[in-house]
């Protein structure tokens, strides 16, 4: 016949501990008043044919009073691949002229680092989205929205910001109306 189980054994020894685990991100956001633009100016968006270079519209170390953010910058320890997205709202006010505006919004995501100048950012690459502006009757003003995602690796503290140039028949008043960035490390 089978004999009765034995005892239980001892418990094995303990496992060696798993790596360390990393997590680091920033989340931003402005939001701009374009209801009385007279009275809550909004961040207007520069024409390429006047500027040469992009302006920057929105810096993650410059939030206005409006805005939340979770840090001032991208905090990194060791080597990271970093995700960067970027949601933009644009509105385009009512003008007294009688020109059905048209054209195009490009926009860049830029990585720098803290205290930098903004000459120094460097382009994210496959950051780069854009943005018809269909305005459909002369004093009808316009609405659109952008999203923005690229990927960087960095080993330092990081801030990001978001160039736009605007484009095209007349658009005189295409303005920065809401903006979400975030950015998180991965590894």
């Amino acid at each position: 016949p089978t004999g009765a189980p034995g005892p239980t054994g001892a418990p094995g020894p303990t496992g060696a501990p798993g790596a360390p685990g990393y997590s680091a991100g920033l989340s931003v956001t402005d939001i701009h008043d374009d209801g009385s633009p007279s009275y809550h100016p909004t961040v207007l968006i520069p024409n390429a044919i006047e500027s040469f270079s992009p302006a920057v519209v929105f810096r993650t170390d410059d939030v206005s009073a409006a805005g939340a953010k979770s840090s001032d910058r991208l905090e990194l320890t060791s080597r990271k691949l970093v995700q960067i997205s970027a949601s933009i709202i644009f509105v385009q006010v009512s003008n007294d002229d009688a020109v059905v505006e048209k054209g195009t919004i490009s926009c860049n995501i830029f990585r720098g680092l803290a205290g930098d100048e903004n000459p120094n950012f460097q382009y994210v690459t496959g950051s780069g989205s854009y943005l018809d502006i269909s305005e459909e009757s002369a004093d009808s003003g316009f609405l659109g929205s952008m999203t923005l995602n690229g990927w960087i690796e960095s080993s330092d503290d990081s801030i990001f910001a978001v160039k736009c140039l605007r484009f095209g028949l007349n658009p005189s008043d295409v303005r920065l109306n809401e903006i979400t960035l975030n950015a998180i490390a991965i590894g």
